[in-house]
């Protein structure tokens, strides 16, 4: 199962065509549904549609989906953290990723990393994040 890692928004589900990511929600933790003005998560992979919907309200814990497979040939989920729909691509960004903690790692630390050139990821966390 996927939950949210925090309070806030839905502001878009559904499958990206284009990529690998499968269904997907992505959460607007400042309430305004415009992921370009805080905080924001992403959730990718999912099994099915999710089970939010746009406009939707969530609660932390609150559960979006489940784990897929796609991309991959098992099941796992990718989050992404942004803040102002940047995931750290430049170093304000970065610093506010940097002020907020999840299970003792900041935002920043959990960004993902892939290995040059590839898609694969090369950083896994474990999660206790549950209802």
């Amino acid at each position: 199962k996927v939950y949210a890692a925090g309070a806030g928004k839905v502001a878009t589900v559904g499958t990206d065509p284009n990529s690998p990511n499968g269904y997907y929600v992505v959460l607007d933790h400042d309430n305004d549904g415009d992921v370009k003005t805080g905080y924001s998560t992403r959730y990718l992979h999912l099994r099915d549609f999710p089970l939010v919907n746009a406009g939707d309200t969530v609660k932390q814990g609150q559960q979006l989906g489940f784990l897929g497979q796609t991309g991959t040939d098992h099941a796992h989920l990718h989050i992404g953290l942004r803040f102002k729909d940047d995931g750290g691509s430049d170093e304000a960004t970065k610093s506010e990723l940097r002020k907020v903690r999840m299970e003792g790692l900041t935002l920043d630390e959990y960004n993902a990393e892939c290995a040059p050139g590839t898609s694969t990821p090369v950083k896994y966390y474990p999660s206790t994040n549950s209802p």
